[in-house]
């Protein structure tokens, strides 16, 4: 995975992307600052008898420190903050030495929320080795009975070989503000080993758009990865997940213009969940859409569902937008978007997810169960 660390590939360095290499750095100065207008007494008490010793600042404290966590361990198990406090006591690090600058405020964070990070365990370990690994799910052109593509999905790989459930890791990505880290990380791995093992065909790559602050700066290792690869632009279909989560939809749009003009392909992810997903689809326009796993289950015999298949099919095919029905695993469902004219579908019905691509096999056979 060595091929999938940040590096030197980020050109300017990104300080969000450098946070988690930072963590483990020696020889740190630490500064911490509380909104309450002092610094509680208690919280100098107890950096110095945990061994510190807490230089008062006027409104802030700097400690010298071994280790960046070693302080944050030292304030939550001698300080006695209440959560409150704990919210409201802002701290960050630089290397000794290093002058506090611009590029050190993308680590000021509260107590409370360095806590998180420093808890999220495997995560961390996840994102500081690149222990992540990309299964494929093929993706089949039914009509012409071939495989069309393969979706990349991510699982984490603990130190001991143990796979992490993708919720598992992505909720402490949530929970410790590392999505954009783990996010980058998957987009890489999906690519190099896409590379190697899809050949000439098509990549879905996911990616979380509240995850990407800024395209320009956040996408340049993704877009390079793609070119020292040699993978073809129009090759590779950027997906968007929990679009239905997206408040900011001129924020998406910018992410998906920055793809569209580097020669990529676009897709959106569970299209049909609610209302707000037709309004999307109309305003961004991408190149596929991906119909809700909930919209697609057996949707054979339900008349409401063919309703809003019928509406969004209307949409696409006036748009010039594919269609692609994910989650298949009934005989039923591949012959009612067969006949409504659905070329492309997904599902354990074909296949499941797997390290390497498995082969599909399109002769007629019981449901997946």
């Amino acid at each position: 995975m060595n091929a999938t660390n940040d590096g030197a590939m980020e050109t300017p360095a990104c300080p969000v992307c450098d946070l988690v290499s930072l963590l483990y750095t020696r020889n740190v100065m630490v500064y911490l600052y509380s909104s309450l207008a002092f610094v509680p007494r208690r919280v100098i008490e107890g950096l110095a008898a945990s061994g510190y010793s807490p230089q008062e600042r006027g409104m802030y404290l700097e400690i010298e420190a071994e280790r960046f966590s070693d302080v944050i361990e030292a304030l939550g198990r001698s300080c006695g903050l209440t959560d409150p406090e704990k919210g409201a006591t802002v701290v960050c690090f630089t290397e000794r030495g290093r002058p506090f600058g611009l590029d050190s405020l993308a680590h000021v964070k509260p107590l409370s929320q360095w806590e998180d990070i420093l808890g999220a365990g495997d995560l961390l370990d996840v994102l500081r080795n690149g222990r992540i690994v990309t299964h494929f799910q093929p993706i089949v052109d039914y009509a012409a009975k071939s495989v069309y593509a393969c979706e990349c999905l991510s699982r984490g790989v603990r130190s001991d070989g143990e796979r992490i459930n993708p919720a598992e890791l992505f909720g402490k990505a949530k929970k410790a503000g590392l999505i954009f880290n783990l996010d980058k990380l998957c987009r890489q791995s999906a690519i190099v080993s896409g590379a190697s093992l899809c050949g000439s065909g098509r990549l879905f790559i996911n990616f979380i758009p509240t995850a990407i602050y800024n395209p320009e700066h956040c996408l340049q290792t993704t877009t390079a990865l793609v070119e020292e690869y040699g993978v073809a632009p129009e090759k590779i279909v950027f997906e968007v997940v929990e679009s239905e989560s997206v408040t900011d939809l001129r924020h998406l749009q910018g992410i998906l213009d920055y793809y569209r003009e580097r020669g990529f392909r676009t897709a959106l992810d569970d299209v049909g969940s609610g209302y707000s997903s037709l309004n999307r689809l109309i305003g961004l326009r991408p190149d596929y859409v991906k119909l809700d796993i909930g919209l697609v289950r057996d949707i054979h015999k339900e008349p409401m569902k063919q309703h809003v298949f019928e509406a969004i099919e209307t949409i696409c095919r006036r748009s010039g937008i594919e269609m692609l029905a994910e989650g298949i695993e009934h005989a039923e469902e591949v012959a009612f978007f067969h006949n409504a004219g659905v070329r492309l579908m997904q599902g354990y019905y074909f296949a499941k997810p797997a390290e390497v691509p498995q082969p599909v096999s399109f002769d007629d056979r019981p449901s997946s169960s």
